[in-house]
């Protein structure tokens, strides 16, 4: 009821919501998670926008989703999805393995997804623009080894190197 809420606002989250829930859970059983953490996985991807009906968006959706008691580890990953593996991500400025995985794989692609989609204020990128930028912020705004992992499955679903 509440993504619909969402999607009703902003329209295009929807799309890029099931995106990025394609994208992690096959990063997810690529990193060979059980069952149970590839469903923490594709429920934060899924939910990771919620928090956009208000500011602080990661915070507010944390508490949205945790207020299902089902939920709350789930809450916890939205809350961290926006963490950098640098430390200057937000909103609690974790560094690495402080990160929960299902976070750095959501926050790795999300971003790929955001970098190409056209949005009002500037063009999408190319598959290979986005995978140069996931390879640049490897290690610094991206876990190196989800950017990797990401990287090899985005290069299983398009097709690299073809002319835009």
């Amino acid at each position: 009821m509440l993504l619909q809420a969402l999607y009703e606002r902003e329209p295009d989250l929807h799309s890029h919501a099931h995106e990025v829930t394609e994208l992690a859970v096959a990063v997810g059983r690529r990193l060979g998670l059980g069952d149970g953490a590839i469903d923490e996985v594709q429920r934060a991807a899924m939910l990771h926008d919620i928090g956009k009906i208000a500011r602080k968006h990661t915070v507010v959706g944390e508490r949205i989703v945790s207020a299902s008691p089902t939920l709350r580890r789930v809450g916890r990953i939205v809350r961290s999805s926006h963490e950098r593996w640098d430390g200057t991500g937000y909103p609690d400025r974790l560094v690495g393995a402080e990160i929960p995985l299902a976070a750095r794989i959501v926050f790795a692609c999300d971003a790929f997804s955001a970098m190409t989609t056209s949005r009002a204020y500037r063009e999408a990128m190319s598959v290979d623009e986005a995978l140069r930028e996931l390879d640049l912020g490897s290690a610094s705004q991206f876990d190196p080894e989800v950017a990797g992992i990401l990287a090899a499955v985005v290069h299983e679903r398009f097709t690299v190197g073809a002319p835009d």
